[in-house]
C-alpha cells in the first residue's frame, strides 16, 4: 500500500472542566470532522466524524467518578483504504494491543474512578491518583483478518497509579479483557 493523504478539518471543542490534567467535576466535548480526498488505498474520498463527550462528578473531597463517551463514523464508506479509527492501547480497551482494532466505525463507553492517594513534593510533580475504569466498545465493519472470533463488544477492566510529574501526567496500570486479552502499560501525557 502506497501513497499519501490529505484531508480539510473542521473541530468543535467544549472545555469546561475544572483541571486540564486530572479532571474531579465538568464537561468536556471534542468533535473532528475529516474530509480525506486522498488516502492510501482508498478508491473514494471518505468523510470521517469523531466525537469523545465526557462527564466528572466529584463524590468526596478526594474521589470522583466519570463517564466518557467516544464514537467515530465514515457515513457508511465503504471503501475507505486503510480504516481510520484505532481501538486498543493504554486507555482505549487497554487490555488489547496499541491499534489492534482498525474501523471504519465504533462506539467506546468508558466509566471510571479516582481517588486522590498522595502529593509528591513541589520539586517531582503534584497529585498521585488511584484509578480504576471499566471500558467496553462496539467497532464495525473491522478490517483485521486476525479478529476471527473476535468478541463483538470488546471489553476491560484496567486498574493503576496517575501521578502528575513534572513531565506532564504519568499512568503505569494493568488491565484484563475478555477473550483472554490482559496487558501491564505505561503512558506519559495527556489522560483525559
Amino acid at each position: 500500500m502506497s501513497g499519501g493523504q490529505s484531508f480539510s478539518r473542521v473541530r468543535y471543542v467544549l472545555d469546561r472542566l475544572d483541571n486540564p490534567i486530572v479532571p474531579r467535576k465538568g464537561v468536556g466535548i471534542a468533535s473532528a470532522f475529516d474530509f480525506f480526498d486522498s488516502r492510501p488505498a482508498a478508491q473514494e474520498n471518505v468523510p470521517a466524524l469523531q466525537t469523545t463527550m465526557q462527564f466528572f462528578k466529584p463524590l468526596h473531597r478526594l474521589d470522583s467518578v466519570y463517564f466518557r463517551a467516544s464514537g467515530g463514523t465514515t457515513f457508511h464508506v465503504a471503501k475507505t483504504g486503510v480504516p481510520p479509527f484505532t481501538l486498543g492501547g493504554p486507555l482505549q480497551l487497554s487490555a488489547y494491543g496499541t491499534n489492534e482494532i482498525f474501523t471504519n466505525q465504533y462506539m467506546l463507553f468508558q466509566l471510571g474512578y479516582l481517588r486522590q492517594v498522595g502529593q509528591l513534593p513541589p520539586i517531582l510533580g503534584n497529585k498521585v491518583y488511584f484509578s480504576s475504569l471499566y471500558e467496553l466498545a462496539r467497532p464495525y465493519k473491522t478490517q483485521n483478518p486476525s479478529l476471527n472470533g473476535f468478541p463483538d463488544l470488546p471489553m476491560d477492566v484496567a486498574t493503576g497509579m496517575l501521578v502528575e510529574t513534572l513531565f506532564g501526567p504519568a499512568y503505569i496500570g494493568g488491565s484484563w479483557g475478555d477473550s483472554g486479552h490482559r496487558k501491564i502499560f505505561f503512558k506519559l501525557g495527556r489522560v483525559f
